[in-house]
């Protein structure tokens, strides 16, 4: 997500100097005098119009990217929560065996970093 930040703002350098191109080649270089000056303001008009539709694109894969890691989040917190209930209403033999299976599903940091919390939980969940 973060290189769409980026590229929209960089998006919009590009139209806010092709937007001041034009405005300067129109108004003070005098648009209808010189076939060359209107070649120059077509150019930045095309330009500016690619920047435009570029920043569109890359606000909507924005949203849409924003959306589909928001709803990844969810799914994964719901997965850890029912985990959770169930290791709580276990006895051990079903909780080691729950431990194992899930160290295998899920890479080793993330499982050093959950591990004691289940623990405690599980802790709790005896007393």
């Amino acid at each position: 997500m973060r290189i769409y930040k980026i590229t929209f703002w960089v998006t919009l350098a590009i139209t806010c100097t092709a937007l001041s191109f034009i405005m300067y080649l129109h108004y003070y270089c005098g648009s209808n005098e010189s076939s060359e000056i209107n070649f120059w303001i077509n150019i930045w008009l095309a330009i500016f119009g690619s920047s435009i539709l570029s920043m569109i694109v890359t606000l909507i894969q924005y949203f849409v990217q924003k959306a589909i890691v928001i709803d990844e989040f969810i799914n994964y917190i719901k997965y850890f929560r029912n985990l959770l209930k169930k290791i709580v209403y276990m006895d051990n033999y079903e909780r080691s065996q729950l431990l194992i299976e899930y160290e295998k599903q899920i890479d080793r940091e993330a499982y050093k970093k959950i591990y004691k919390k289940l623990i405690e939980v599980s802790k709790l969940g005896t007393h």
